[in-house]
């Protein structure tokens, strides 16, 4: 069912996050195989104990700094101990500016295991959810799109950008487009080993009106493609290069907070690894918020990664679920 997806610049720009604590935090043996950007695992399973209590500080640190930017967040505990990428959600869920909440398929049997009940209801009791979808059926044909890591959403211009590969396969990104109400444009990515890129945040960031795109990582054919559909749609373009990637320089998102300041959220490493240059193109009105989580990036996975935007209208005044 295609749904009309017409939204205003200001409303695309979430307020509110969703992230869930890590009860058993470590790099997943599972996603190892096609995530690159995970710490080795030999090294991982000598400090499994301290990797744990380092996740859980730098998670915490995280939601207060987020909340001192007056950034409201939900806060959800993990449930299993197995399920070592939880802090992970916004591969499992999305919610979007026309009511939807969309629940995807994953890659791997233990993160399959993330999708939760009682954080659907939780919502749908406090935002206005118009209509919750369930794709996770795919996952018996083998068709695969991990939300918005597989999927970078333009929701002004009603465009997802997809990267191909294990976790993002041509149908299941063309059906969940089809759900949302978006038009795909899908391309492959590579690093200089030829290993696939295995989501598309990690080399791309699209912003309510700049991107920030490792165009070198984007296979020859589909550049042009990807580029004319940035510069059409009025985005300033932050080129970046495939160190900075391994440093997250491409996991970031745009959060606007209850001032009306507009923040970008990336980690420390990211910040650190951008020159100024590249900082000078980024919106003048755009202010920077580097939060530091190491620890967390062992697991593949940067800031970007922990928080699902809420794009969702509150039912109530805000209040939040959980203080840490």
């Amino acid at each position: 069912m295609q749904t009309n997806y017409a939204v205003s610049t200001k409303s695309i720009i979430p307020n509110t996050v969703l992230m869930v604590r890590p009860n058993a935090f470590r790099p997943n043996e599972q996603t190892a195989k096609d995530n690159s950007f995970q710490a080795p695992l030999d090294i991982v399973n000598a400090n499994t104990s301290k990797i744990s209590e380092d996740a859980k500080r730098e998670f915490d640190d995280m939601v207060s700094t987020l909340r001192r930017n007056d950034i409201n967040v939900e806060v959800f505990e993990s449930e299993e101990k197995n399920t070592p990428d939880s802090v992970f959600p916004n591969n499992w869920l999305s919610t979007h500016p026309n009511g939807l909440l969309i629940t995807y398929p994953m890659h791997c049997e233990n993160r399959r295991v993330e999708r939760r009940d009682d954080i659907v209801s939780y919502l749908q009791q406090h935002y206005n959810v118009q209509q919750a979808v369930d794709l996770s059926f795919l996952e018996k044909d083998g068709h695969i799109v991990e939300g918005t890591g597989a999927m970078v959403i333009d929701h002004v211009n009603a465009l997802a950008y997809a990267c191909l590969s294990q976790r993002a396969n041509k149908t299941a990104v063309t059906l969940a487009c089809e759900a949302i109400g978006l038009t795909p444009i899908c391309f492959k990515a590579f690093d200089t080993l030829g290993t696939a890129v295995y989501h598309t945040n990690v080399i791309m960031c699209v912003g309510s009106d700049f991107a920030i795109v490792a165009t070198s990582m984007i296979e020859e054919s589909d550049k042009d493609m990807v580029l004319s559909a940035l510069k059409k749609t009025g985005k300033i373009v932050i080129d970046i290069s495939e160190e900075q990637v391994n440093s997250f320089a491409g996991n970031c998102l745009e959060l606007l907070n209850s001032g009306g300041k507009r923040l970008l959220l990336l980690s420390k490493t990211a910040f650190d690894s951008l020159n100024e240059a590249q900082l000078a193109l980024l919106p003048g009105d755009l202010t920077l918020l580097p939060i530091a989580v190491p620890t967390l990036e062992m697991g593949g996975g940067s800031v970007r990664c922990m928080v699902a935007g809420i794009h969702l209208q509150h039912k109530r005044p805000y209040r939040t679920n959980y203080n840490v």
